[in-house]
């Protein structure tokens, strides 16, 4: 817990991540909210994805995305549906490290099925916990089967 708080701290100081995960290279937070967020996803990288999983020894997409928040202090709802209703929009290119990312919207249903945490905007990098057989794990949005429907910024609702 205590590197957690250290890496948030850094985020927050507009420090790169300094924890040897070099695959998205240094990464700046907007809040110390935002750092938070993604300090906690960071820290579960490599932990198995486990359907209705909210930790701490294994997570579902918005399990982790809920967890992820609670470390930070906000509560969000637990599916990645109500999750996309619950945030501020943020248009696409205005995404920035620690909003959520949406996927899977299908018609019927009331919302999108699959979320991640945008982490390394240059990039199109999130943080996520994808699907049964994986692990949490740094991955694309960009190139995410489907596309992306939406970004929202769930501690904008609580300034």
């Amino acid at each position: 817990m205590n590197d957690v708080i250290a890496q948030a701290r850094a985020y927050a100081a507009g420090k790169p991540a300094e924890d040897g995960c070099d695959s998205a290279g240094p990464v700046y937070a907007p809040t110390a909210i935002a750092a938070r967020v993604i300090a906690y996803a960071r820290a579960q990288l490599g932990k198995p994805y486990i359907y209705g999983g909210t930790g701490p020894t294994g997570y579902d997409c918005s399990g982790l995305t809920m967890m992820a928040y609670r470390s930070a202090g906000i509560t969000i709802p637990r599916l990645s549906d109500a999750q996309y209703w619950f945030g501020p929009r943020v248009p696409a290119g205005q995404e920035a490290p620690g909003d959520l990312v949406f996927f899977d919207y299908r018609p019927g249903h009331s919302g999108p099925g699959h979320v991640g945490i945008v982490y390394d905007v240059p990039r199109g990098l999130m943080l996520v916990a994808p699907h049964t057989g994986a692990n949490v794990r740094v991955q694309s949005y960009r190139d995410y089967p489907g596309g992306v429907v939406g970004f929202t910024r769930p501690y904008a609702r609580h300034r």
